[in-house]
């Protein structure tokens, strides 16, 4: 196993009974300049962040609607415990950094009716989640309050959304946080300039939980957390391309997820950086993130890919009828080869849209595989999502057996519970197989790629394809990207 903790400087728990109201309870960030504070009280449970002595956010609520009882105003206080982590992780597949400070303070708060609190203090940030260690054996939850309370003056970059169907591909509106209103709909990672710090909005640990969206609240000023319905009824969307590429949830469910005791929800995350610099140095979702979940990682290879689609196969100057055929992805990997490209992507068109286990005229992906192994390329296939979903397991054994890299997964463009859910699946499932994944179409990071690191890549970004169609990328919009969007994860551009 690569991912292991290298050496532990302290590790310490304190516990305390507390059943008595609440005054604020706080940890301090390793460094002493971030401190955050849990209030509980009649009016609820609620947190402040302050820097440097400053507040920077807040109050800001928590609370969570089940189908037993929740979070709220009657929520008090049974216990607390402290906890003190420093230990170095070796990352996996590195991306800005192998080895990676893991230290923290952390305050776990234990509430009377059966719900835990767990805050963190970084140097680079401060995050909570909820866990359910006393619900019942299943938990309906119906909503959860996430609230980021500013100035109403303060800067937002802000990726404004028309619907939480979406490919994730907006630009960063600058805008002010009292502009964000309730009829606004916003993505993840956003930022917020709150002098003297940057502050990064976004979450890690995203697993059987909906993808959080942000809009505006009330008072002006206030942000709010927004959450897709757990799907009751899905349908492809009419249109020319009746093909599954959209498939839309139609109707929602009264519910937004469904848990089993014990679990957790996701860490709601601040990155604090000082400098602009420290948004793009920050590790914060990785140490977030579920520990590696894989025994053998030796075969998990990043690498370049020559791709298909940019250009449309639209290859002059050869002796053959350039498209979607053998002979062309021959000259592909004729080229992966000439310039140490370590894979060829067959995109769209391979395979029957529908049916991803049947090939297409004039394309035979084991001679094409057992080429490009002569020259040492590996092949990466693309595949619509839904058709995936449909026939996992067959579909992958199938790759496998022909002796592909791995898959470029398409179209999610949602987050829902049953849509995370599939993202873990597929990854679980393609490295039981050996298989690279690539997530396209799809929401940002949130950490599984240090559970499953052959979770290479994935979009979630405005990208360089916009240029294809004259939608064009602007030089503001590219120079955002490390800053915001790169500070949840790695980037398919």
């Amino acid at each position: 196993m690569l991912l292991k903790i290298i050496f532990v400087l302290g590790l310490t728990w304190t516990s305390t009974a507390n059943s008595n109201e609440n005054g604020p309870l706080s940890i301090t960030s390793p460094h002493g300049k971030i401190k955050l504070a849990l209030k509980a009280g009649q009016e609820g449970l609620s947190y402040s962040v302050h820097f440097e002595g400053k507040k920077i956010t807040g109050p800001n609520a928590i609370g969570l609607k089940t189908s037993t009882i929740g979070i709220g105003s009657k929520s008090k206080v049974k216990s607390t415990k402290h906890r003190r982590v420093s230990r170095t992780l070796t990352v996996t597949i590195p991306t800005k950094n192998r080895l990676v400070k893991d230290e923290f303070n952390e305050l776990r708060v234990a509430l009377t009716n059966g719900f835990d609190i767990i805050l963190r203090a970084y140097d680079d940030g401060v995050a909570y989640r909820i866990q359910l260690p006393n619900a019942p054996d299943d938990i309906t939850i119906f909503d959860e309050t996430v609230e980021f309370l500013f100035p109403r003056n303060h800067v937002a970059y802000f990726p404004r959304e028309k619907s939480m169907f979406t490919h994730f591909e907006q630009y960063y509106e600058k805008t002010t946080v009292s502009d964000i209103t309730g009829m606004s709909l916003g993505i993840l990672p956003m930022v917020v300039d709150a002098a003297p710090t940057k502050i990064l909005i976004t979450e890690a640990a995203l697993r059987s939980y909906p993808g959080m969206f942000i809009k505006g609240g009330k008072p002006h000023g206030q942000l709010v957390g927004a959450f897709a319905p757990y799907p009751l009824r899905e349908a492809v969307i009419e249109g020319p391309d009746k093909d599954q590429r959209n498939f839309k949830v139609i109707k929602g469910q009264s519910f937004i997820a469904k848990k089993k005791a014990k679990e957790l929800l996701p860490w709601r995350v601040m990155v604090i950086a000082e400098k602009d610099t420290d948004l793009i140095s920050t590790d914060l979702v990785y140490k977030l993130s579920p520990p590696l979940k894989l025994k053998q990682v030796d075969w998990i290879k990043p690498g370049l890919v020559a791709w298909d689609w940019w250009n449309a196969n639209n290859i002059h100057g050869v002796n053959f009828k350039a498209g979607i055929n053998n002979d062309t992805y021959k000259y592909y990997i004729d080229f992966a080869a000439q310039y140490d490209l370590e894979y060829v992507i067959l995109d769209e068109g391979w395979s029957d849209t529908t049916n991803i286990l049947k090939e297409t005229p004039n394309i035979d992906v084991e001679a094409l595989v057992k080429y490009g192994k002569s020259k040492g390329v590996k092949l990466i296939l693309w595949v619509l999502w839904n058709s995936l979903d449909q026939k996992m397991e067959e579909a992958l054994e199938q790759y496998a057996d022909w002796g592909v890299a791995g898959v470029k997964v398409d179209f999610m463009q949602r987050d829902d519970q049953k849509v995370v859910d599939f993202y873990w699946r597929t990854a679980a499932a393609a490295a039981k197989r050996k298989l690279l994944v690539n997530f396209h179409g799809s929401y940002k990071p949130t950490g599984i790629r240090r559970a499953y690191p052959n979770v290479l890549t994935r979009e979630g970004v405005r990208g360089l394809e916009q240029n294809k169609w004259g939608t064009s990328q602007t030089v503001e919009q590219d120079l955002f990207l490390p800053f915001i969007r790169m500070a949840a994860g790695p980037l398919d551009y």
